[in-house]
């Protein structure tokens, strides 16, 4: 079986790491068989965000720590920015990363993106709508 290719966003990352179920990305990975992608965007994008102070105060690692293990366990690719339609323009970079990667899923909680549900063939669903369309395919 091909493996599934997915773009999580930004605050996909920031919930598994505030809830400490980041372990998650491994399971997807082994157990599910899915390609979990990063780009240079989303990890500034997550520096960024981890280094706010009222999310900051509640890591038990050190923002390192985070970024090194969620590289560990995706696949970096480098983006060509070409798409322009995301509600909020700096939100584009998910779209040209997921037609860089040809992923099936773009995984967020950013309710505008939500809205869009789908561009050409890349579904843009909830982590928890994501999770089950994982169980209905074993």
């Amino acid at each position: 079986m091909k493996p599934d290719r997915v773009v999580l966003d930004t605050n996909v990352f920031i919930s598994l790491i505030l809830t400490r179920r980041l372990d998650r990305l491994v399971a997807w990975h082994k157990d599910n068989n899915v390609r979990i992608y990063t780009c240079e965007e989303l990890l500034e994008e997550l520096k960024e965000v981890l280094a706010r102070k009222h999310i900051k105060k509640n890591l038990t690692q050190p923002l390192s720590a985070y970024l090194r293990f969620i590289k560990s366990v995706t696949t970096e690719v480098v983006i060509d920015p070409r798409f322009d339609r995301a509600p909020d323009l700096k939100d584009n970079f998910l779209f040209d990363w997921a037609y860089t990667t040809k992923s099936h899923f773009v995984v967020t909680g950013d309710r505008p993106l939500l809205n869009m549900k789908q561009v050409n063939r890349i579904k843009v669903v909830s982590l928890s709508e994501w999770q089950k369309s994982m169980l209905s395919t074993e």
